[in-house]
């Protein structure tokens, strides 16, 4: 959905098919589901403003962890 002139842009919540769970996120990006909590505890790197609370599931949208990982490259 377009904003039209003087009106924000409205979010859409993310699909299903978009959140991902720990189990993936350590089995995909090698990142332990336990490395994981502590850096949403800590919010170690910003970690924390990747999860959606789903009842009291963690889900991250992948995207969302793609784009973390990429603004961590190191330039050569």
């Amino acid at each position: 959905m377009a904003a039209t002139r003087g009106e924000p842009a409205v979010s859409r919540p993310p699909l299903k098919a978009d959140l991902i769970d720990p189990r993936i996120v350590e089995s995909d990006y090698d990142i332990p589901e336990s490395t994981q909590a502590v850096w949403r505890c800590t919010n170690r790197y910003g970690w924390r403003d990747l999860v959606y609370k789903v009842g009291d599931r963690i889900r991250y949208r992948r995207s969302e962890v793609e784009q973390w990982f990429e603004n961590r490259r190191v330039e050569r």
